[in-house]
């Protein structure tokens, strides 16, 4: 018998497949008739709630800063104006336009609004995935599975970034190249539109055009000739990113983003989230972890259905994956693309068996996994709701709105504005855009990498790891100090610095003006630090003491366990406070601080503050001649740490001295 030819892949074939995969589209309707719709409520509820945070993120104050000054002056930074020590160099403001829908939200309606503002925007993100899912044919349990995997990986970037407008532009573009790629349906006008105000709004614009590239790639390996009005589409595109207050510069401006990522750039040595995920560890392990599985199972579904695959599946999940490697900042960018390979792939290889069959009926393994989903999202939801789900991350992360002032340097700016200081701010890396943002003056230093530039940030890191700090106070001269107290470098230098004096200390910043005899000087109290956190300056007896001390244990299950009813905090700027304390000679504050941490932890600690917590409470006991306590503290200490010889003979000597 004579074989027949196989048919060529022509436009209508392609047209009639992806047609196929529409018609398993559920409506509106259908989801909400569908017996999934507790879980993806749950699941939606969930991102709602990761996203609906306290501003921690140092970065949202020079976007709010800049905003403003861009209103006020009716025009575009073109020199750095918010610092005084690098205004001669270029700020090439690419993300302007989101910094001034930022500023005008917080204008209108307050903290509030900018936390109601990026919740939506994270939600949209998640609509539209699982849009994206829904056009191509996933059914929902799949979505809905893979949906809530994603949002606990990527949830610690939820916070107040121009990155998130990113990935919507991204699914947008994914969305509009996917219907024109399989059906023609396309609107590839709107991708003009859609680089027009991603090119104003962040600087990884450019990953719209890799996007475009690839399918027009991926259409000449399927059909042997070049997609023309996509072509078109892409070139109108190119012209129109020149459409920004920067014109050429503004396009090139991510090839410099890009220097960044490059191994031994001393930005990616030094700032952890420039850094490869594939070498961290330490606390972020749940997320790492999603992370390494989903790239493991993204690739090997994406062999497993290599006949289902096309050419821009394989290119795009590679060059998302190289920059999720690369950096642990894109690992949102990887996860947001691997979670639809995913998806299409295990339809590929489900369809038409009998667990497509189970999955998109109304029977007890549907109802079992719908109701499983739902309660897991519950969990999570209680763990947010009592702050344990944060505790890993020592709190840095709250629900609710406005600035969290155990992370941002809020108070102290309130300080410096109520007080009427003036000056140039001498600052940390982290603090400077709140500061600016606050206060309205220059600072020393902001997270605007771009403009801060290598020669001038490794200047910053000689007042830290050199003890240089001393040294540029002489060359700069500003008017005030604010430092991290959990910056002990500093806190050290500052000591012993006679030109700046300690005016004002709290959970999270201290205050340093220049010269030594002036009012705030004489009116200063060290324990003013306490006050200012309503913590209570009176001495613990001896008998809550020796309570206390007993108390402390590392945390373990029934810590975890008690997460889900009971709230949680982690009052970690009580341990700053103390080292704080002790580092400025101040030890019998540092004693009540760290005491007020185990009673307000009751007594469940981690293993690195248990170490702190006991070294340090030794060295008081041992300097106040309460021998007996400071043996205590470190038979506590061997407890955890036996092997530290150095520790043990100093334990050996206390109780020879009892």
């Amino acid at each position: 018998m004579k074989k027949r030819p196989a048919p060529k892949n022509s436009g209508a074939s392609v047209k009639k497949k992806y047609v196929s995969h529409i018609t398993s589209e559920i409506s509106f309707s259908g989801i909400v008739k569908s017996v999934w719709l507790p879980s993806l409520i749950s699941v939606f509820i969930v991102v709602l709630l990761f996203a609906f945070r306290k501003i921690a993120i140092y970065d949202l104050g020079f976007h709010l800063n800049a905003g403003r000054w861009i209103i006020e002056n009716m025009a575009f930074p073109v020199k750095d104006v918010f610092t005084f020590t690098v205004n001669s160099l270029d700020y090439i403001d690419i993300q302007w336009l989101y910094q001034v829908l930022m500023f005008s939200v917080e204008k209108i309606s307050g903290y509030t609004g900018l936390a109601v503002i990026n919740s939506l925007t994270v939600l949209t993100v998640f609509y539209l995935m699982l849009k994206r899912n829904n056009l191509s044919g996933v059914s929902l349990p799949v979505s809905i599975i893979f949906l809530i995997i994603t949002a606990v990986c990527i949830q610690l970037r939820f916070s107040y970034r121009p990155e998130i407008w990113t990935w919507i532009f991204i699914l947008i573009m994914l969305i509009i190249l996917d219907k024109n790629f399989y059906s023609k349906k396309s609107r590839l006008y709107l991708l003009p539109v859609i680089m027009l105000f991603w090119v104003n709004m962040h600087g990884l614009f450019i990953l719209g055009f890799v996007i475009m590239i690839t399918y027009l790639l991926s259409g000449y390996v399927r059909d042997k000739s070049i997609d023309k009005k996509l072509l078109q589409w892409t070139a109108v595109s190119l012209a129109v990113v020149f459409i920004n207050p920067y014109f050429s510069e503004g396009v090139l401006f991510p090839f410099y983003l890009f220097t960044r990522l490059q191994k031994g750039n001393i930005f990616q040595l030094n700032i952890s989230e420039l850094q490869s995920p594939w070498t961290m560890s330490g606390t972020l392990e749940t997320e790492l972890y999603i992370y390494y599985f989903v790239t493991v199972i993204s690739f090997a579904l994406l062999f497993i259905t290599l006949k289902h695959r096309k050419f821009h599946e394989f290119a795009l999940l590679s060059a998302f994956f190289y920059l999720s490697f690369s950096s642990f900042r894109n690992i949102p960018l990887f996860m947001i693309y691997a979670f639809f390979i995913i998806s299409v792939s295990v339809m590929d290889v489900i369809r038409g068996k009998n667990i497509e069959m189970i999955l998109s009926g109304r029977n007890k393994f549907s109802y079992i996994l719908n109701y499983s989903i739902t309660f897991l999202c519950i969990l999570i939801t209680l763990r947010i709701f009592t702050g344990a789900y944060y505790i890993p991350y020592a709190s840095e992360i709250k629900t609710g709105s406005g600035p969290d002032e155990y992370i941002l340097p809020d108070k102290a700016a309130d300080f410096i504005n109520e007080n009427n200081l003036k000056g140039n701010i001498f600052n940390n890396l982290e603090s400077g855009g709140w500061l600016g943002w606050k206060t309205g003056q220059k600072v020393f230093i902001d997270g605007r990498l771009e403009v801060v530039m290598e020669d001038f940030y490794k200047t910053y890191l000689s007042s830290v790891s050199g003890n240089k700090l001393n040294e540029l106070l002489g060359i700069y001269s500003p008017g005030l100090i604010v430092n991290d107290i959990s910056n002990y470098r500093w806190t050290g230098q500052l000591v012993t610095n006679e030109s700046f004096s300690l005016a004002y200390w709290d959970g999270n910043s201290a205050v340093y003006k220049a010269g030594k005899d002036t009012a705030v000087k004489n009116s200063f109290n060290f324990a003013s630090g306490l006050m200012n956190e309503n913590i209570d300056t009176a001495v613990f007896s001896n008998e809550e003491k020796d309570r206390l001390l007993v108390s402390v244990k590392l945390r373990d299950l029934s810590d975890w366990l008690s997460g889900f009813y009971t709230s949680k905090t982690d009052p970690v700027y009580l341990i700053n406070m103390g080292n704080f304390a002790f580092d400025n000679n101040k030890n019998s504050y540092a004693e009540i601080l760290y005491l007020n941490y185990i009673k307000n932890t009751k007594g469940s600690v981690n293993m690195n503050l248990y170490k702190d917590i006991f070294l340090n409470l030794c060295s008081y006991y041992e300097s106040e001649a309460d021998f007996e306590r400071a043996a205590y503290c470190l038979s506590r200490y061997l407890e955890v740490y036996p092997g530290d010889t150095a520790v043990s003979n100093r334990l050996n000597n206390l109780k020879r001295m009892r």
